[in-house]
C-alpha cells in the first residue's frame, strides 16, 4: 500500500554510508501543528515531473512525495532534523576509518530525473518521522 505525501518544504539529502554506498533521501517538513512535523523517506527509487512542472517522488517503501519546485527548502523543524543528521554524521565520520558517513544538501537546481538514472540508488532503513 502507498503512503502519498504532499509537504509544505522538502530538500534532498545525499547519503554516503561506508559500503553500504550513495543513496538519496527526502527530507520534508509541515508547518508546526500537523500530525507531523517532519519525515525522512526511506530512499528515492524515482522520481517524476508531473505536467507543472513539481516533482513525485518515489520512495523504497512504495511512498509517494508531490514535491512542489517552488518549496524547495526547510521549515523549522526539518532544518533542526538537518542539522542533527549533519552532526551525528560528522561524529561517525571523525570516530571511524571503516565506516564513513557523509551527508550532503543537493542543490536546489538538481535535475532530479537524471539523479536517480545516473545513480544506483540503494536502501536505507525505514520511513521516519517526528512521531
Amino acid at each position: 500500500m502507498s503512503r502519498n505525501y504532499e509537504p509544505s518544504k522538502w530538500v534532498v539529502l545525499q547519503i554516503t554510508q561506508g559500503r553500504a554506498g550513495l543513496f538519496y533521501k527526502i527530507l520534508a517538513g509541515w508547518p508546526s501543528g500537523f500530525d507531523t512535523d517532519w519525515r525522512l523517506n526511506s530512499g528515492i527509487t524515482k522520481c517524476e515531473e508531473t505536467e507543472e512542472g513539481d516533482f513525485l517522488f518515489h520512495g523504497e517503501s512504495n511512498s509517494v512525495y508531490l514535491c512542489k519546485q517552488e518549496d524547495y527548502g526547510f521549515t523549522n523543524a526539518s532544518l533542526s532534523v538537518f542539522e542533527k543528521l549533519r552532526k551525528i554524521a560528522s561524529t561517525e565520520l571523525q570516530e571511524s576509518d571503516n565506516l564513513c558517513t557523509t551527508l550532503t544538501l543537493m542543490p536546489e537546481h538538481t535535475n532530479w530525473k537524471n539523479l536517480t538514472n545516473e545513480k544506483q540508488i540503494h536502501r536505507s532503513g525505514k520511513e521516519m518521522d517526528s512521531r
